[in-house]
């Protein structure tokens, strides 16, 4: 089988052209935009599938029986990991793990201490290994049967009570919330705004060390992908992230109500920064 990351919708016609015809996607989705699978469509983000699970805990996803069968997505994480995996009839089979990896792609990672430390250092791991080893972006269709070969292994390790792998993940925690620590431009009680310019992920730091609270909102910029993130610490039980970055951006801006960010493969400069800033801070100033 062969794995196909496509960064930007695209209909049946244009796939075609490009010799891409999917017999299953996996997380295809861009905005309320939807790429179908032939065979099956795992998706959980827009609105016609968000009643349907994650795709690395969908127990529709089985082994395809066309050996030849090209998939589809829109980005490599664990979640979409999860579902090739299935579909390819390869995917570590570890129950607690997979519901713990559903639940951190819909609520955030900073949910994490409601799972044992097993399952916690066993996410660490993994996330210490995808923020190293897996590109974030891809720029134009690109083939990724490789990486996903390759991640499986990993996280076969992982699972498996690897010790230097579970090591790795426990330093690359504590230094990871250091590292964000160094991101954060501004904070209030209810807001920490992050810039970076790598893979850092600044979303989860709700955390102040300054007020010694959670905030109720992350906004973090990247410069050099131009990617705006928006999150809030309920998971959006107040204000809804998606519903902000749309009514900013359009509807291929997107995520979910906890967590949201501005359409795939678009640059926002830092007047498109500056906005969301000041309608974030209008939104507490209101409330």
């Amino acid at each position: 089988m062969n794995i196909y990351i496509v960064p930007e919708y695209l209909t049946e016609e244009e796939l075609r052209s490009r010799g891409i015809c999917p017999e299953a996607t996996v997380e295809a989705e861009y905005g309320d935009q939807v790429i179908k699978g032939k065979r099956i469509t795992l998706a959980h983000h827009t609105k016609d599938y968000a009643h349907c699970p994650a795709p690395c805990n969908d127990e529709r996803a089985h082994k395809l029986e066309n050996e030849e069968a090209q998939i589809v997505c829109s980005h490599l994480d664990l979640d979409t990991l999860g579902g090739c995996l299935a579909l390819m009839g390869n995917k570590p089979e570890d129950g607690a793990f997979w519901q713990a990896a559903e639940y951190m792609d819909c609520h955030g990672i900073h949910h994490m201490y409601k799972f044992s430390e097993k399952i916690q250092n066993q996410l660490n791991a993994w996330y210490a290994y995808e923020q190293t080893a897996l590109s974030p972006r891809y720029e134009d269709i690109t083939e990724v049967t490789e990486e996903v070969e390759r991640s499986r292994d990993i996280l076969e390790r992982i699972l498996s009570g690897d010790e230097e792998r579970i090591q790795q993940g426990i330093c690359w925690a504590a230094e990871a919330a250091e590292r964000v620590e160094k991101k954060l431009i501004y904070e209030d009680e209810k807001l920490r705004v992050f810039r970076t310019a790598d893979q850092t992920f600044c979303a989860a730091q709700y955390y102040s060390p300054k007020y010694h609270r959670a905030a109720e909102a992350t906004l973090t910029y990247n410069e050099t992908k131009g990617s705006i993130t928006l999150a809030f610490e309920d998971g959006g039980q107040r204000h809804s992230a998606r519903d902000i970055v749309r009514e900013l951006w359009g509807e291929l801006a997107g995520g979910h109500p906890g967590i949201a960010g501005s359409p795939r493969g678009v640059y926002m400069d830092e007047k498109e920064f500056g906005r969301i800033r000041e309608k974030v801070k209008e939104i507490f100033a209101n409330e």
